[in-house]
């Protein structure tokens, strides 16, 4: 275990708060909940596919965190469409 699977680790889980945290932002009322969960599963998915420690097709170390990376920046991107990142400020 490195530092860098620790980063791998960590992005990770904080990739999945902000989808689940995305979604949230974007719908109102008993909606929220659906589209969180679909945005949790729609990225939780994607990694399983190819970041799970139990997936077919895992990528390597430095690849899988340009994958986390890469989600990430489509999470964020959501947030920057929707203004929805302001609300932690």
């Amino acid at each position: 275990m490195t530092g860098a699977h620790l980063v791998a680790f960590l992005g990770e889980l904080v990739l999945w708060g902000c989808a689940g945290w995305a979604g949230w932002s974007l719908a109102d009322g008993a909606l929220r909940w659906a589209v969180s969960a679909g945005f949790v599963v729609a990225i939780i998915g994607r990694w399983s596919i190819w970041a799970a420690p139990r997936a077919v097709r895992r990528l390597g170390l430095w690849p899988r965190l340009a994958l986390i990376g890469g989600l990430g920046a489509a999470v964020a991107a959501v947030f920057v469409a929707i203004g929805g990142w302001w609300g932690w400020l």
